[in-house]
C-alpha cells in the first residue's frame, strides 16, 4: 500500500511494478521484470550485473518512470541489491525506484550514498498511542474498551482498525477473508483459487495441466481480489489468503495437486518440483529429482531437502550433496 501511494505521489509518466518470486529470484531477473511490467520487450539476457544495471538504466532514463521492485527478500544472495546500488548512483533525475522488502538490504544501503536513499521502516508506518486514541475516538470507541485495546494490541495502526471492528486482530482478517473466498462468492473459481493456495505459483499451462481452468480464470481471480497476483507469467496467492485457503482444501487433492504440478515442471523449474514432491509424501520421486540435479541445485539450496529425506534416500545422494 505504501508503495502504491508512493507511486501515485510522484505521478510520473510511466508506472512500473515487478516482483520477485520462486522461479524469478535471480539478480538480473529484474530486468526482464522491470521492462515487461511497462510493456516492453527486454534487451538480450545478460548474468553480468552491471550489464544489467545499465539496461535498466536505459529504461528509466527514456522518461519519467517510477518503479515498485516488490519483495526484494525473494532474492538469492546479495546480488539484486548491489545491482540496485549500481542503478541508484546513476539514476536520472525524473525517474524513481521504491523496493518493498522484509529483510533489511544491508548490501544497497551499505553501497549508496545515504543522500540517495529514503528509508521507511516498521517504526515510521506504526501509529503512536496519541495517534491510536485520536482513531478510536473517531469511531465512537468506549474509553474503557480503547484502553484495555491499547494494552492488548498496542498502538500499531492497522491492528487497530482492524480490531476496533471485529473485536480482535485474528478475527477481522478471518471475516475479511471468509466473505471474499467464501464458496458462492469464488463460485467456478474455486478450483483456481483452492490451488493457488496449496502450490508456490500457478501459470496458465499449469492450471490447464491440473484441470482447474484457463487463463482467462486466473484474470478473473486476480480482479476480484488484490490478493491474489501476477509476475512474469506466473500467478501467487498472498500468505494470508493462502493459509486460509489452505484449511479448506483436503489432504489428498492437495497431494494430487502437488504431484501433478511437480510432474509438470521437473524439467523447467526442478527445484520447485523437490519441494512439492517433499510436501505431497512422494520422497523416492524427490530424492531422484534431487539427484539427477545435485550439480544445478548444490548443496546449500539441497540442505532443507536433504533434512527432510529419509536416511536411506539420503545416502544414495551423490558426492556433491
Amino acid at each position: 500500500m505504501l508503495a502504491a501511494q508512493l507511486t501515485d505521489a510522484l505521478n510520473l509518466e510511466r508506472q512500473g511494478w515487478c516482483r520477485l518470486a520462486p522461479g524469478w529470484s535471480q539478480a538480473t531477473d529484474i530486468v526482464p521484470l522491470a521492462f515487461d511490467s511497462l510493456g516492453l520487450a527486454p534487451d538480450a539476457p545478460t548474468e553480468d550485473l552491471i550489464v544489467a544495471a545499465g539496461q535498466l538504466l536505459e529504461l528509466l532514463e527514456d522518461q519519467p518512470t517510477s518503479l515498485v521492485i516488490d519483495d526484494l527478500h525473494e532474492s538469492e544472495g546479495s546480488d539484486a541489491e548491489r545491482l540496485l546500488a549500481e542503478v541508484a548512483a546513476f539514476l536520472p533525475e525524473q525517474a524513481a525506484v521504491i523496493v518493498t522488502t522484509r529483510r533489511r538490504p544491508a548490501e544497497l544501503i551499505g553501497l549508496v550514498d545515504p543522500a540517495l536513499l529514503n528509508l521507511v521502516g516498521a517504526t515510521d508506518l506504526h501509529f503512536d498511542e496519541s495517534e491510536a486514541r485520536q482513531l478510536l475516538a473517531q469511531r465512537d470507541a468506549d474509553e474503557s474498551a480503547a484502553a484495555s485495546l491499547l494494552e492488548a494490541v498496542g498502538p500499531s495502526g492497522a491492528a487497530l482498525a482492524t480490531a476496533s471492528d471485529a473485536g480482535s486482530i485474528a478475527e477481522g482478517i478471518e471475516k475479511s477473508l471468509g466473505r471474499l473466498f467464501a464458496a458462492d462468492a469464488l463460485g467456478p473459481l474455486a478450483p483456481v483459487a483452492h490451488s493457488a493456495a496449496v502450490l508456490p505459483y500457478l501459470s496458465p499451462a499449469l492450471v490447464a495441466e491440473l484441470g482447474v481452468g484457463d487463463t482467462e480464470s486466473l484474470h478473473k481471480l486476480a480482479q476480484q481480489t488484490s490478493l491474489f497476483t501476477e509476475t512474469a507469467g506466473t500467478w501467487q496467492l498472498h500468505a494470508t489468503a493462502r493459509a486460509h485457503l489452505t484449511s479448506q482444501v483436503d489432504d489428498e487433492q492437495a497431494n494430487k495437486w502437488r504431484r501433478q504440478a511437480a510432474a509438470a515442471l521437473s524439467a523447467t523449474d526442478p527445484m520447485t518440483s523437490i519441494g512439492l514432491l517433499i510436501e505431497a509424501g512422494a520422497n523416492e520421486q524427490a530424492g531422484d529429482l534431487l539427484a539427477a540435479n545435485a550439480a544445478q541445485v548444490g548443496p546449500a539450496r539441497a540442505t532443507r531437502w536433504l533434512y527432510a529425506l529419509p536416511a536411506e534416500i539420503r545416502q544414495r545422494m551423490p558426492p556433491v550433496l
